[in-house]
């Protein structure tokens, strides 16, 4: 279900929260909070004496003057740091005060990055971009009596706060802090805090109350008005009175009947006794909207926040209440309901909602009779899971992203399930072309402008990086000069979008499919003709932009834009462009780690590799962050910290720069390099050390400097560092690592298993029909796929098969689809794509092949996987 705004909508931006007090009255708050009662008492009596006409005045004054001048010489020289402020014992220091110094210029800094928040809600665009919902500020006192000044704002997401953070306001404030020593700012010190609240993780309670902080945001909601571009504030206030959200239970998506059973309560109407009278209790829920749609800023989608209200006070008026008009009945409220679009067909949309997980929970205790599963928010076909065993291991997940425990597949058949058919005339087989072309330089010696534009027309995919302010930064094909006419058009187009409040995301012209994706003041644009989806294309997109990251990091990024927002940024990514068209170039040719997101890992026995695990936890110096071996772009063994796992991604980024670009691997030797991990953390740096061994020979030998080897053949001791002095120590290391996988044999073992290969299918799954799979483990988050040979070993043939995984993965991810058994067939291939909670597992066969006997492979594959899944896959890895 869904609930509308007890507000009316506003075309106003609604009257600030902040409490902004005037100079006079902020003066003499401060001298009020810096002098205790006996100094004003004091204060007081000298007064009183110089009035006196009495009492002779030297019998009185001097000793209160001599008294208050004490006073005085003990606040100045706490404040100059002379003696030490008893008031600061035990605390951290975190007072202000009117003899502070410093302190005006922290207070003027900080009101003018609150004032510049406010501000950004004054207008639509502003408030869009920003994803400021709006805040609070107030004073208070602490323990000790010292004045505090507490500001607190709500954002639509916690990328939004970073992405202010890194602004020019914030940062030229926090830049200003930086460069005060410790001596002159001990006395002052800044308090900050991030919460990100998931759903069912919090409730708000208004009982007779105007709405304050969260409840008095508001959000934006595009209007039919102007032509379509008109806005209105929303109020996310919602009266609540009966149903499912009676009690808290309810409001948090708990089960209140199992909470009332466990607790020894009943579940039943409460009332409130309000001041102006009985009222029954209200409850409600309410989901707030955020902006991504293409024809405006929100799409209604899960949000991580959710707001309350109640029946308001009446306005005899006819207007709308303002926020100090408005008082609130008892209500209670949580978001409960997910609201998704819907395309149609026609190409115009709709609105469903449907209830979340608690909901769903609820109705399928109440009817019996089915089961459902909720993974990537899909909702899994009734009959798709039919579990016969189950493994569980206490081992978490060497990467994050991972669904529930690592190791333990969920074992299934499918000869019972639902299995959608996806039609040839919808999905057909990339045609038939020289894909060897597709990687040629567009300009050749002696090629004339027109022969460069021909070629350049002729690539099937191209990738584009350009700054908002239009300037090219990086093409797969051609120069600048070759594409700038294309940029220019491309800038256009996005720029009319963005003058209208919008977002152009994607657009389809003939049978290029054009991908825009916008970050930090950047615009990535992938134009394919090939048969891929807008999310595989838009991952890709990501995968370029972590790239550059790596190179820069987001705060060079955003500083270098925000100095000079026309910046030249070719300059300093210059020499990563062979690192972009390696990746671009991976993504053309069509890549299983970066369709499944997810690694491969070497297949080794379990017991050899705790060895080598164990030869790692032993190696390991104080300095080591994360160390990898990987062997002919496997993955081997990883070592850990506990509880921390490195993202998949970043290790794409890792593999990338390793085996496939040729400069660092060209270069031999020891390799000392610094790079960014955006998942891990996309705003400094960690340094890699990187040693190669050949395994091309009998023997495995460390690689010299300039020698250049083959990728199969290559096996790399990768060792993380957030030190940059520790390449001596991450070098001890290597020996000690090398000299160990030596002398236990494990060197051998590895190399072994390179030069073995991946089995066949037919070595997997006698006699079956499978000529190609992928297997993901999802909760591991890697996968394993048989040998290419002799099917599928040149470049055009292994471009087909994976232009068949790119649609079943595509049609098995599409945003409505129910049934997670997909079959496809083809003049040239049968198809079957099965998608579980715990993996997922695309296979191909040749044509004519009956979908029962795909099916039976399937299931055969399955259990081989489950067989073997300790060999194939790294569970847990070594952790320290």
């Amino acid at each position: 279900m869904y609930f509308q705004s007890h507000l009316p909508p506003t075309t106003t931006c609604p009257k600030s929260q902040l409490f902004e007090v005037p100079k006079l009255v902020a003066f003499l708050r401060n001298l009020r909070n810096n002098f205790s009662l006996s100094t004003w008492l004091l204060i007081a009596a000298v007064l009183a004496t110089l009035l006196s006409s009495i009492i002779p005045k030297a019998f009185i004054v001097a000793p209160a003057l001599i008294l208050l001048v004490s006073r005085f010489s003990w606040t100045a020289a706490v404040a100059a740091g002379l003696l030490p402020n008893p008031y600061l014992k035990g605390a951290i220091h975190v007072r202000t005060s009117i003899f502070s110094p410093n302190a005006k210029d922290l207070f003027d800094r900080f009101t003018n990055m609150v004032k510049k928040l406010d501000e950004t809600l004054s207008s639509p665009a502003t408030a869009a971009q920003s994803g400021y919902l709006g805040g609070a500020s107030f004073e208070r006192r602490d323990i000790n009596g010292c004045f505090e000044t507490v500001f607190i704002s709500y954002w639509r997401s916690a990328e939004d706060i970073h992405n202010w953070a890194y602004g020019p306001v914030h940062r030229e404030a926090w830049e200003w802090w930086n460069r005060l020593t410790m001596q002159e700012s001990k006395h002052i010190g800044i308090n900050h805090e991030i919460f990100v609240a998931g759903k069912g993780d919090w409730e708000t309670v208004y009982i007779n109350h105007q709405p304050t902080l969260l409840g008095a945001t508001t959000y934006l909601k595009q209007t039919k008005d102007h032509g379509g571009k008109g806005f209105e504030y929303i109020s996310p206030l919602i009266e609540a009175r009966r149903g499912l959200l009676r009690t808290s239970a309810g409001r948090l998506g708990k089960a209140a009947e199992s909470l009332s059973e466990k607790h020894g309560y009943t579940v039943t109407s409460t009332a409130y006794e309000a001041s102006r009278g009985s009222v029954e209790a209200a409850q409600r829920a309410f989901r707030p909207t955020r902006v991504e749609s293409e024809n405006g800023y929100f799409k209604q989608t899960r949000v991580r926040i959710g707001h309350t209200y109640l029946e308001p006070r009446s306005n005899r008026h006819g207007r709308p209440p303002t926020r100090a008009e408005l008082v609130a009945e008892a209500t209670l409220a949580v978001s409960m309901t997910d609201v998704n679009s819907y395309n149609r067909q026609n190409g115009s949309q709709e609105l469903r909602t449907s209830p979340n997980h608690a909901t769903s929970s609820a109705s399928e205790h109440k009817s019996g009779s089915s089961r459902a599963s909720e993974v990537d928010n899909d909702s899994f076909s009734t009959r798709s899971l039919v579990p016969f065993d189950s493994q569980h291991h206490d081992n978490e997940s060497i990467f994050s992203g991972g669904i529930g425990i690592a190791g333990g597949l969920l074992s299934a058949t499918i000869s019972e399930v639902d299995i959608h058919e996806i039609h040839s005339t919808y999905l057909l087989d990339e045609e038939d072309l020289d894909f060897e072309a597709e990687f040629e330089d567009v300009e050749g010696d002696g090629a004339s402008d027109q022969d460069v534009n021909a070629a350049w027309k002729a690539k099937k995919k191209h990738f584009l990086i350009l700054s908002a302010a239009g300037k090219p930064i990086y093409t797969r094909h051609g120069s600048h000069l070759t594409i700038s006419s294309y940029i220019a058009i491309i800038q256009t187009i996005i720029s009319s979008y963005n003058a209208a409040f919008d977002q152009l995301k994607s657009f389809q012209a003939g049978k290029a499919k054009f991908v825009i994706l916008s970050q930090s003041n950047l615009f990535l644009v992938a134009i394919s003709s090939l048969q891929e989806s807008e999310s595989q294309l838009r991952i890709q997109l990501d995968a370029l932009y972590m790239q550059i990251l790596s190179t820069l990091t987001l705060p060079t990024l955003t500083h270098i834009f925000s100095v000079r927002p026309s910046s030249d940024l070719r300059r300093p990514l210059q020499g990563t462009e062979v690192l972009l068209s390696s990746l671009a170039d991976t993504f053309t040719r069509g890549s299983p780690s970066a369709l499944l997101s997810s690694l491969e890992c070497l297949k080794l026995r379990k017991s050899h590799r705790n060895v080598i695990n164990s030869t790692l936890i032993k190696a390991r110096v104080d300095e080591l962050l994360y160390g990898l071996v990987v062997a002919g772009a496997r993955l081997v063994s990883v070592i850990r910290p506990k509880k921390h796992s490195l993202h998949p991604s970043d290790l794409h980024l890792i593999f990338n720069m390793l085996f496939e670009a040729e400069g660092i691997k060209a270069g031999g030797g020891d390799s000392w390099i610094p790079i960014c991990l955006p998942g891990f953390n996309k705003t400094g740096y960690l340094f890699m050390y990187v040693n190669y061994l050949d395994m091309g020979s009998d023997t495995v030998r460390e690689v010299e400097a300039d020698e250049k080897i083959a990728k199969e053949d290559a096996v790399a001791i990768i060792l993380l560092s957030a030190d940059r002095e520790s390449f001596e120590s991450m070098q001890r290391m290597k020996n000690y690592i090398v000299h160990e996988l030596r002398r236990n044999r494990s060197m051998e073992i590895v190399q072994r298993a390179v030069q073995a290969g991946r089995p066949q299918p037919t070595d997997i799954v006698p006699g079956t029909v499978l000529r190609h799979f992928l297997f993901k483990s999802r909760a591991n988050v890697q996968f394993f796929m048989p040998s290419l040979s002799p099917s599928f070993d040149d470049l055009n043939r292994r471009h087909q098969l994976m232009t068949i995984y790119h649609l079943l993965h595509a049609s098995v991810h599409a945003k409505h689809a129910s049934v997670k058994v997909h079959h496809r067939a083809s003049p040239t291939s049968s198809a079957l794509a099965w998608v579980t909670p715990l993996f997922e597992l695309y296979c191909v066969a040749g044509p004519n092949t009956p979908r029962n006997a795909l099916a039976q492979s399937a299931n055969k594959v399955v259990q081989w996987i489950q067989r073997e899944e300790e060999r194939v896959f790294i569970i847990g890895g070594a952790v320290f």
